[in-house]
């Protein structure tokens, strides 16, 4: 069968950034997004630096230009002031944070955020992980290699990578809970929307800091259920 592609929602307009907006990438990992001010607990601008140079490990995918900017600091407490950034993404960060900490960092995102600007979250919806696991897993015998292979990408998908310190993933989400803890985190519910990314879709959800990790959209394949959460403080 031939393998399905995928492409950029066209019904959304990705705006360039202005020269003096600040945008943040919070959990960004080690492919820092170039034009934001990235934002990591977990490792140092110098590990990174390293890490390109090596590509080994954890820094297998590392990624760092000479413009990019890095501020190691925990993202449920950062050190910005109120009203500092124009723009806010966390691409499938939240679901790594401990469950008594998600209401604190979505507070942090409102908090950090100017008035009337946008933040944009991204992660996969574990009622649809639930529904693959038990297609695809429950009652299975495992006898062939797909399935040891689908049961693998649902593991990960479910629980992280596992690869290092701040690679697990830890609370679960779907649609609802997303609008209630950005309610309850300041956020109105009238600004706030919930875009759903199905299995198998054609398109992929907007994220901007993750441009430069796509340079083929054609060949980005959604593995599982994705939402994609706009909200305006």
């Amino acid at each position: 069968m031939k393998e399905k592609k995928f492409k950029l929602n066209p019904n959304f307009i990705i705006p360039k950034k202005k020269k003096w907006e600040i945008w943040l990438n919070l959990g960004s990992g080690v492919g820092l997004a170039e034009g934001f001010i990235n934002v990591d607990n977990f490792f140092t601008l110098e590990d990174l630096k390293e890490g390109v140079r090596t590509k080994k490990g954890a820094f297998k995918n590392a990624r760092i230009t000479k413009d990019t900017e890095f501020v190691k600091a925990d993202i449920c407490n950062m050190p910005f002031p109120d009203n500092y950034a124009d723009y806010i993404e966390c691409n499938d960060v939240i679901e790594h944070q401990p469950i008594n900490n998600v209401h604190k960092f979505l507070k942090e995102i409102y908090r950090v955020l100017k008035p009337g600007c946008k933040v944009g979250l991204s992660t996969t919806n574990f009622d649809e992980l639930a529904r693959l696991w038990t297609l695809n897993i429950t009652g299975n015998k495992m006898e062939r290699q797909q399935d040891w292979d689908r049961l693998s990408t649902l593991q990960q998908i479910i629980y992280g990578n596992q690869a290092g310190p701040g690679e697990f993933h830890t609370v679960p989400f779907n649609p609802f809970l997303l609008g209630f803890y950005f309610q309850r985190s300041g956020f109105d519910l009238k600004n706030i929307t919930i875009n759903v990314y199905p299995t198998g879709t054609p398109y992929l959800a907007p994220q901007r800091a993750y441009d430069h990790v796509r340079t083929d959209w054609e060949n980005v394949v959604v593995k599982t259920e994705q939402l994609w959460v706009e909200a305006i403080k």
